[in-house]
């Protein structure tokens, strides 16, 4: 084996900041919400079990639909609007008593 002599271009200091910094860029980062919907969390497939997750389109419309976590679910998306028109229906159906409320 040769070993070959030369000058280093960087220090060895510099070398081992700069292999630490690669070492870490694949290092998972949070995930920023760009939007909060009002049922995240909330409500789970009525197929499947998974979640419901929402996407905005159009930066308008709201839609809901399965993670498909669990495999390809056949439950298709579901607007937000007739979501909150089935919530209100729930709540509305719920009657608090006024001790109950104090």
């Amino acid at each position: 084996m040769h070993r070959a002599i030369h000058i280093p271009w960087v220090t060895k200091e510099l070398w081992d900041r700069v292999q630490e910094v690669r070492k870490n860029r694949g290092a998972a980062k949070p995930k920023r919400k760009k939007h909060s919907f009002a049922f995240s969390n909330l409500i789970q497939c009525h197929d499947c079990g998974c979640a419901l997750v929402a996407e905005l389109k159009k930066q308008k419309y709201t839609y809901y639909h399965c993670t498909g976590y669990k495999g390809k679910c056949h439950e298709p998306y579901v607007r937000e609007e007739v979501l909150e028109e089935q919530f209100g229906k729930v709540i509305q159906s719920h009657r608090l008593e006024p001790e109950t409320l104090d």
